[in-house]
């Protein structure tokens, strides 16, 4: 993929090359192509890239739900890649589905204990700012986490300009056949 280096900084479609700005304020250079939609939807060559389509839709909406059903969460801690890292989380779980041939599995049927820890903020993870461990004790009903006396200029780890800090633990039963 070209990047652009030149001062001229250049957004749209010129002939068959596309320019536009990432999301790291990059000018990025790339041409079209590809094999047309018909194609790819009909040639038996293309069977093994319908199948990784669908796979990666599942994944996309089941991170989709994930996001939308921890939103007031994903608002306080989205460091910008939430969707990509949950997503990223969310495919191995639909490879992990032991019943379904390839490009039918389902992610409800993959091992959910993948999302075990899951962490929403990406760098203020609590090992990273807490400098003690947690006593945790979780059971069918429950979870609880005890955090000791914290003394917050020992114990604590501040990124530059946090004055504070604010933790969350989530817990669910999701069923995403019911979209619940």
């Amino acid at each position: 993929m070209a990047k652009q280096a030149g001062y001229i900084k250049l957004e749209g479609t010129m002939g068959d090359l596309s320019f536009y700005k990432n999301r790291d304020g990059k000018y990025i250079a790339r041409r079209k192509g590809g094999v047309s939609k018909k194609r790819l939807l009909t040639d038996p060559r293309y069977q093994r890239t319908r199948e990784n389509m669908q796979e990666f839709s599942t994944a996309a909406t089941a991170a989709k739900f994930l996001k939308n059903a921890f939103r007031e969460i994903e608002i306080k801690s989205n460091g910008g890649k939430l969707h990509n890292r949950l997503y990223s989380m969310a495919m191995k779980v639909v490879k992990s589905d032991p019943v379904s041939v390839r490009g039918e599995r389902r992610f409800e049927l993959g091992d959910m204990g993948m999302l075990r820890d899951f962490e929403f903020s990406e760098k203020a993870t609590l090992e990273n700012v807490l400098k003690m461990q947690p006593e945790k004790v979780e059971d069918e009903a429950s979870f609880t986490v005890t955090i000791p006396r914290i003394v917050p200029t020992t114990n604590l780890v501040y990124a530059d300009g946090i004055k504070y800090y604010r933790f969350s633990l989530i817990r669910a039963a999701v069923d995403f056949e019911q979209k619940t």
